[in-house]
């Protein structure tokens, strides 16, 4: 059932969002790394600068923004009743100058717990849908990461 209501959400989604990338609409705004590749390299040459450089390379504020994403991640995984521990995953965001993820390219760690890609590729596609990244600029940034759930953060201060 509840995979059900997550395959339904999905194709919602996909129906009705609207893409402003010069990348041709046929792009879905998740989806797996390795799929899409034409598509793929045409976004890493749209979105040049990385989070770093839109946080002044600023490694701490960077780091935090991004840690605050994957809490926001985990907290809506358990709000939908979607268990992401022990999940690993190698993540390519792709951000408008509004902080909108516009596209978010994913791929299963090979030490990640065995989830189907339909099921994470719905997951992610809602949690885009409702975030918006703590990060305004004028121009479009990219961050290519890894993400494990739970999130375990420590932050050190610099003395």
């Amino acid at each position: 059932m509840r995979y059900t209501l997550l395959i339904v959400c999905y194709s919602f989604l996909v129906a009705h969002v609207p893409h402003e990338s010069t990348v041709a609409t046929v792009m879905p705004r998740v989806f797996l790394i390795g799929d899409y590749e034409e598509e793929y390299d045409l976004l890493q040459e749209e979105y040049e600068i990385s989070l770093l450089e839109i946080c002044d390379n600023d490694m701490q504020l960077a780091y935090g923004k991004l840690i605050s994403m994957f809490e926001e991640m985990e907290a809506y995984a358990e709000q939908i009743g979607y268990d992401v521990n022990g999940v690993r995953i190698w993540l390519h965001l792709f951000w408008g100058e509004d902080g909108t993820i516009e596209y978010l390219a994913f791929h299963p760690r090979p030490n990640s717990r065995k989830v189907e890609n339909e099921e994470l590729e719905t997951f992610l596609l809602g949690f885009v849908h409702q975030y918006r990244f703590p990060l305004i600029s004028t121009e479009k940034y990219t961050l290519y990461s890894s993400a494990s759930f739970p999130t375990f953060s420590k932050r050190l201060q610099r003395n």
